[in-house]
């Protein structure tokens, strides 16, 4: 199994990585990590024993922020022959490892894996962990990362019903779970959510319920609307 990510650098969704290569049954997967750049994600998985491999992909590629994306940037991105030439590299590395299935784990590893793993013929599963809203990515990328996931992979695991219904529903398809749920009976697709052991042993630790938000400060995820919100919750409910 080759769980592909296209950063070193420890966002939330390198932490979930680390922890699902950690956990897999070691007697039905034998995991290992291909990422496209170096950084600390690299040194820890080694401490766990996972086998890593570095692929370097272009600066011009991987400095590229999701929220800085148009549609002028995404088709200069499909037309650019060192992404072409990458995706060529991928595939044959895919199969020099005799890989049985791949697992993409943040969106440029969905597109630039998934089009190496779909050259190389394996089996793909997509992991997505990112809104695919036009308030989140440009309205363009939105729609072609949307139309990419009909097409792409074989199987496509979400982290929430909120993103999933970003990705099947629509532009701003955000929090429609009942009907997320019902469309979801498609075998292709599912929810699986990241965990963590802290809230139970906190909520265990002082008796009443907890409420809360982890994930990397950065403006998209929009803490300073969380913490204005707890305020008005605690002044109610103290």
């Amino acid at each position: 199994m080759l769980v592909v990510d296209h950063t070193a650098e420890l966002g939330g969704g390198e932490i979930a990585l680390l922890n699902l290569v950690a956990h897999l049954d070691r007697s039905r997967y034998e995991p290992v990590v291909l990422l496209f750049a170096d950084g600390p994600l690299v040194r820890l998985l080694e401490d766990r024993n996972v086998e890593v491999h570095v692929r370097q992909l272009h600066a011009s590629v991987i400095g590229s922020r999701k929220d800085a994306l148009g549609a002028g940037s995404l088709l200069k991105f499909a037309a650019v022959a060192r992404s072409l030439v990458f995706c060529r590299e991928l595939a044959a590395f895919m199969c020099r490892l005799h890989v049985d299935l791949v697992h993409t784990n943040s969106l440029k590893a969905d597109l630039l894996g998934g089009l190496a793993a779909r050259v190389a013929g394996i089996p793909l599963l997509w992991h997505v962990r990112d809104r695919i809203a036009d308030d989140y990515l440009p309205r363009a990328v939105a729609r072609a990362f949307r139309f990419a996931g009909r097409l792409i992979p074989d199987r496509l695991v979400a982290n929430s019903y909120a993103t999933l219904a970003t990705l099947i529903g629509g532009d701003r398809g955000g929090h429609q779970q009942n009907g997320v749920r019902s469309r979801s009976g498609n075998p292709r697709v599912c929810v699986v959510h990241d965990g963590t052991s802290l809230p139970a042993q906190v909520q265990a630790s002082t008796g009443t319920p907890l409420v809360g938000l982890v994930g990397r400060i950065s403006p998209w995820k929009g803490q300073d609307i969380f913490l204005r919100a707890a305020a008005q919750v605690a002044a109610r409910f103290p």
